[in-house]
């Protein structure tokens, strides 16, 4: 994450605060309930700039929800499916996440063993002896002698 996104993103949430205690001065219900879905609306977009995707879902569901009060529907049947959605939103976000960092993770530790096991049969194959199935056959090494020496 870059330091332009988290400036973005702290900026939209600032923006929503700010609606947020502009709705808290109104006096109408209707005004109050418009100025909290922008509010929702801004932290919405924060929270993607953020990569805070469950919390994108949640304020998806409260969009919903201020619309119903808004609109003043009574319905204990959209109630009880704004409340379903919302748990299964936040659990199927938690799970998506959980899921990805696993991958992550598990990418860096193979990575991070692999480059160490190869190493060590490298040098476990060079303190044998072994020529590498590559190379060819080297001759055997020349042995210097002092002059005079068995000549």
């Amino acid at each position: 994450m870059t330091g332009t996104s988290i400036t973005v993103g702290n900026i939209l949430s600032l923006c929503a605060a700010v609606s947020d205690s502009i709705s808290g001065t109104r006096k109408k219900h209707k005004e109050i309930m418009a100025i909290q879905i922008v509010s929702r609306f801004f932290y919405g977009a924060s929270s993607i700039v953020l990569k805070g995707y469950s919390s994108t879902a949640q304020n998806a569901v409260a969009v919903f929800r201020s619309l119903t009060a808004m609109k003043k529907v009574k319905s204990r049947v959209l109630e009880w499916i704004l409340v379903a959605a919302s748990v299964v939103l936040g659990i199927a976000s938690c799970a998506v996440i959980a899921i990805t960092t696993s991958i992550s993770l598990i990418k860096t530790i193979k990575k991070t063993f692999g480059r160490n096991r190869r190493r060590e049969s490298r040098t476990r194959r060079n303190r044998k002896g072994s020529i590498a199935p590559c190379s060819a056959k080297k001759s055997p090494p020349t042995v210097i002698r002092p002059r005079g020496f068995l000549n």
